[in-house]
Formats: C-alpha cells, sequence, structure tokens
C-alpha cells in the first residue's frame, strides 16, 4: 500500500471510530462499559505488593475461580481479567509502565480544564472496536487510545506511545550449520510511523544475522532497535525489536541429544564377534574411522569419545556416542551350528 492509501485509510479509520464512540454513548450504558477496576484491585493486592505477593494472590484466584472448578457461570471472564491483570504485573518493565499510566489517570483531576475527575477508570477500547480492521490505526502495536470517562457524561482520550511490537522471524538451519556457526539472510518487514497523524511507509530489508556454535531449536536472537518505529513530535523515534527464532533440521545420520550427537552403527553378528573396521563423516566434515578388533560388541553396547559432539554457546564441547546394533541371523543350518559348537 503506498503513501496515499494509508492517508486515506486513516481518515476512514478514524471517522468510524467516531461514529461507533458516539454509538456507545448514546446506546449503552455508560457507566457499565467504562466503570473498570485497576489490575491491583483484580488481584485483591496492594500496589506495593512484591512478586512473591503478585503470584501467590494469583495462584489462589486461578484455583478458585478456573472455569473446571467453579460453578459460576461468569468464571471465565473472570479468569479471563484475572490472567491480564497477572501478565501485566508480573513482569517489571510492564507493571512499571502500567504504575505510570495509572498515575498520570490520577493526576488528571488537578487540570482545571478537566473538571472533576474522582472516581474515574480507564479503559483501552480501541482494540475492542478495530482489532480486526487492517491500516494505520488498528494493531499499530506501540500506540493505544483510551476512552476515559469521570461518571458525569464527560470522555476524555488520551493517546498513549509505547513500544512498536516485535517482529518474530523464523530461521531453520541443518544440524552442520549449528555445529560450526551460520549467518543466515533475514528478510525484515517493517514500518515506519509518524506519530501525529499515523502515516505510516512499508519497507522491507535483508540482514545478515549470526546464528552462534551449538545453537538449539527453540532458542532466539533478538536484535534490538530495527523493528518498526514510530517517529514522535520531538523528532525523535521509538524503535522495535526483531527476534529471530532458530529450529535445527533432523539429520539422516546423527541424533543429537543436547550437547551429544549419537551415532547408531549396525553390524552382523560375525562382525560383533570377530572385528570390523569402519567409516564415518563426522559434522566438522572429516572422515573418522573406527577399528574394532580386540573387543566383542554386545548388543546396544555404547563407546563414548569425548569432546568430540556438539560445541556449546559456554565454550564445552559435548560427546560422540557410538550405538552397536547387532544383527543376528534368522536361521542357521546344521553345519553352522556344528562349527559354532566346536570354536566356542
Amino acid at each position: 500500500m503506498n503513501v496515499v492509501d494509508d492517508s486515506i485509510v486513516s481518515i476512514v479509520v478514524q471517522c468510524l471510530y467516531l461514529i461507533l464512540r458516539n454509538y456507545y454513548m448514546k446506546n449503552m450504558d455508560v457507566d457499565n462499559i467504562f466503570c473498570m477496576t485497576t489490575h491491583y484491585e483484580v488481584l485483591g493486592i496492594d500496589a506495593n505488593a512484591d512478586e512473591t505477593e503478585i503470584k501467590k494472590a494469583y495462584r489462589s484466584l486461578s484455583f478458585k475461580h478456573h472455569p473446571d472448578r467453579s460453578q459460576d457461570p461468569d468464571s471465565s471472564n473472570i479468569m479471563q481479567r484475572i490472567n491480564e491483570a497477572y501478565e501485566v504485573l508480573r513482569e517489571p518493565q510492564s507493571r512499571q509502565q502500567y504504575d505510570a499510566e495509572l498515575n498520570g489517570m490520577h493526576s488528571m483531576h488537578a487540570n482545571p480544564f478537566m473538571g472533576g475527575m474522582g472516581g474515574m477508570g480507564g479503559i483501552n477500547i480501541f482494540d475492542m472496536l478495530f482489532s480486526q480492521m487492517a491500516g494505520n490505526m488498528g494493531n499499530m502495536g506501540g500506540i493505544n487510545i483510551e476512552i476515559m470517562h469521570n461518571g458525569n457524561g464527560t470522555t476524555f482520550i488520551r493517546r498513549h506511545v509505547g513500544k512498536p511490537e516485535i517482529i518474530v522471524k523464523n530461521v531453520s538451519i541443518t544440524l552442520e550449520q549449528a555445529y560450526t556457526g551460520f549467518v543466515a539472510t533475514v528478510e525484515i518487514d517493517r514500518w515506519n510511523m509518524r506519530q501525529q497523524d499515523g502515516l505510516k511507509i512499508n519497507e522491507i530489508e535483508s540482514m545478515q544475522v549470526k546464528i552462534p556454535v551449538g545453537v538449539e531449536t527453540g532458542q532466539s536472537i533478538l536484535l534490538e532497535g530495527i523493528g518498526n518505529s514510530i517517529e514522535s513530535n520531538e523528532s525523535n523515534s521509538i524503535k522495535g525489536d526483531v527476534k529471530v527464532c532458530v529450529s535445527v533440521q533432523s539429520h539422516a545420520t546423527f541424533i543429537r541429544q543436547g550437547s551429544d550427537i549419537c551415532f547408531k552403527k549396525t553390524m552382523s553378528l560375525k562382525e560383533a564377534l570377530c572385528g570390523t573396521q569402519f567409516q564415518f563423516e563426522h559434522l566438522n566434515g572429516k572422515m573418522l574411522t573406527l577399528n574394532v578388533t580386540n573387543a566383542i560388541i554386545f548388543p546396544g553396547g555404547k563407546k563414548v569419545f569425548a569432546g568430540m559432539g556438539m560445541p556449546k554457546m559456554d565454550g564445552t564441547v559435548g560427546n560422540l556416542v557410538l550405538e552397536f546394533d547387532v544383527q543376528f541371523p534368522t536361521s542357521l543350518t546344521q553345519e553352522q551350528k556344528d562349527a559354532l559348537s566346536n570354536v566356542l
């Protein structure tokens, strides 16, 4: 979408927003819509509660109101509010931001142009109205519009700019690449938006991302400050991050078990008893030769080579584990049985 189209979408969405807001103000019970308790009140704790008290309150309320245990028909909604409160308060950063917003709302009663603000509550209904609507004004990740009501029919709008939502990219690599480290090319599709008018410009950038040695499936790399950005009125930008999630593919020869790599060698009963020699290629590309001449190999037997496994990000190295699978014959002739009987 080009710049002109984005501007048109922005105007249309804002007009729809005002129409819907006026409809709600005229046709709904405003006090019921806007009368919201704080997250602290939902969990029944003091605003100065520490992390332990927050967890304790959450566990107690979750046990009490869980839909599988509670007979209250509204238990699902209650549980949803409990979860929302806990998600905000359990993380120091989100709690600090929430406290700042609460303090900002409580201090607005001192503004002579706002009128009486006692008992005012705040609710973010912008996402509720426009969560399914694409365009500049929906799913910004960093801009929230709060509609606040003082109980006397007066509505106030406050715009809060936070950090844009994180961009998540997935990268799939081979086990060899996890062994040696790898530089992946990642295409980042992001937007830059002006705070004052919501004008958004999309851009795509290809970046080289270093995948560290020993990375495992599920681990991620955080690239700070190169994601979506919001240009504020003060000529600076609030920049989001990019998270690169790594998955390591299965290998045809080796099985990874933490920092160990396991190789299963299948051999005949004759090779297990009389000895054998075989080669295989290691993840580092080198051919390894193993001679088994002075030992009898038992089914399920293992041989461990220390320091020849996967390197880890802390600098240590795991082991190479060889596991032997001995194949027994399904039948023997009488001549073979006699020969074995004479030898063993």
